[in-house]
């Protein structure tokens, strides 16, 4: 597992975590990191999802699953059409390009999740991504439509059964995108902080799987104690209780 640039454009710097395993001969990562991400998944066909953090701290982001055989380019392609968007908005203007369009000015970072690889051919490509779409759903996310509603959704939905029971069988994972929100969650304000994201500490995040969920805190200080020293405590007489 990795994470790494894999695109930087106007002022934004797209993040890849790679949930699918390197293959042999992977490029070493350096000074030209973003490069040879975007060589390494030129030719490789992938599921993957661009996940945003637009809506504070507490919303959970807005996530586009799609498919592809040239990752990068197809980032660059998203970036552009939230930029032109911006410029000039039109009705046929894609729900994620809509969205980024919104924060693209302020978004220093942006997070894609490469999901697995893919098949060379289309159609088990498509599947695959209406599985992930479906997934992400079921884990009560924020998920831009893509495949179920848009152009040629007819040709892709006769299979829709075995995608939901694919996307069943799939582990969404929520716990990444909850571990890495900090350091992707777009700055709601002039004043607002931007955590430092470089490759040292990209490496550190991605060394250790993060925790399900926050440590459940003791509700007394015995309690605190008990679960330090792994032993129950022996409960303390007072002196009122030892008179009766």
């Amino acid at each position: 597992m990795l994470l790494r640039p894999l695109v930087r454009s106007a002022g934004t710097t797209v993040w890849c975590l790679d949930l699918t395993g390197r293959p042999a001969g992977l490029k070493n990562v350096g000074e030209k990191a973003a490069q040879n991400a975007a060589e390494d998944f030129a030719e490789q066909a992938c599921v993957y999802a661009v996940v945003l953090y637009d809506r504070g701290d507490t919303a959970p982001p807005f996530v586009y699953v799609g498919q592809s055989t040239r990752l990068a380019d197809r980032i660059r392609g998203h970036l552009s059409a939230a930029r032109i968007h911006d410029r000039a908005p039109r009705d046929e203007t894609g729900a994620l390009a809509r969205r980024l369009a919104a924060v693209h000015r302020r978004l220093p970072r942006l997070l894609v999740v490469v999901l697995e690889t893919a098949p060379a051919d289309e159609a088990a490509r498509v599947r695959l991504e209406i599985a992930w779409q479906l997934a992400a759903a079921l884990d009560g996310l924020d998920v831009a439509a893509g495949r179920l509603t848009g152009p040629g959704a007819a040709g892709a939905v006769d299979g829709l059964r075995q995608c939901l029971e694919h996307a069943l069988t799939l582990d969404w994972p929520q716990r990444w995108l909850d571990a890495l929100a900090p350091w992707f969650r777009v700055p709601q304000g002039p004043g607002a902080r931007v955590l430092r994201l470089s490759e040292a500490r990209a490496a550190r995040l991605v060394a250790q799987p993060p925790r399900v969920g926050p440590a459940p805190a003791p509700t007394s200080p015995s309690q605190s104690r008990q679960a330090r020293s792994g032993s129950p405590e022996k409960p303390v007489q007072t002196a009122q209780a030892t008179r009766r």
